[in-house]
């Protein structure tokens, strides 16, 4: 092999001595469109909220032909917000000490598993609440303060600060990128309706679990699937986005500023 074919033809300097050339006007424009977009989902929000939990009522209406689901509504900062009113059950003392030997075995296993560690310990993180709330529906059932209209509510109106807060964080974070302007303003309406149509999805699972396999598994749906999901959707298409760009830009010399 000729050593010629081992050599690259232009060596670039190191990454830490670029910086994106960034057009001011294009820039500010990005930010105001996407300020525009995050105004207009929150002007229709209400809406979007009265919808996704129509949806979500019609679905369970029938799932559970038998059962009772109404929609109530209460002030929560500057929405209305609605969610789903229904019942669910406490677990008995028996299943209550089966989940907490099942999770306590399960717990043992991840611990000492040597392969994909990662995983095995965020799924330890959850096995263990819900060996925490076995224990708590053992000794102390009758002091659980929560209903599953309760829980309902809580959900729906946290998503709604999380929705807000995300919508707010990733349009910042997709404004400054070095990308086609129409491209950033499809990927943050992606990322936006993704959040919250997979919430309502995720809403709808909590509900059946819950009404299913009673309130033993409420923490860990709340704390391990509840609004910290959401980040994982964003991010992840966030990725992708910087990814696809960051390949194109690597093939445009002329569109890095070098440092000295």
């Amino acid at each position: 092999m000729n050593r010629k074919d081992n050599l690259k033809e232009k060596i670039l300097p190191h990454r830490a001595y670029r910086i994106i050339k960034l057009d001011t006007f294009e820039l500010i424009g990005s930010f105001v469109a996407i300020f525009l977009v995050f105004i207009a989902v929150f002007t229709f929000f209400p809406l979007i909220l009265e919808k996704g939990i129509e949806f979500c009522k019609q679905f369970l209406d029938t799932l559970y032909v038998s059962a009772v689901f109404d929609i109530n509504h209460k002030n929560f900062l500057i929405f209305d917000v609605p969610y789903i009113e229904t019942y669910g059950k406490y677990p008995t003392k028996s299943f209550s000490i089966v989940t907490l030997i099942v999770s306590f075995i399960l717990a043992i296993i991840l611990y000492k598993n040597k392969y994909l560690k990662n995983i095995s310990m965020t799924i330890f993180v959850l096995v263990f609440i819900n060996i925490l709330s076995s224990l708590y529906f053992i000794f102390f059932p009758q002091y659980f303060p929560y209903s599953l209209s309760s829980f309902s509510y809580l959900y729906i109106s946290t998503s709604v600060v999380n929705w807000a807060v995300l919508m707010f964080i990733f349009g910042l974070l997709i404004a400054p990128i070095p990308a086609n302007f129409f491209l950033k303003i499809v990927v943050y309406v992606l990322i936006s309706l993704s959040v919250i149509v997979l919430g309502f999805l995720r809403y709808l699972l909590i509900i059946i679990v819950l009404k299913e396999y009673t309130y033993i598994f409420m923490p860990v749906l709340f704390l391990g699937f509840g609004i910290i999901v959401d980040y994982i959707y964003a991010v992840m298409l966030y990725g992708f986005f910087v990814s696809f760009v960051t390949a194109s830009l690597l093939k445009k010399v002329d569109e890095w500023r070098w440092v000295e």
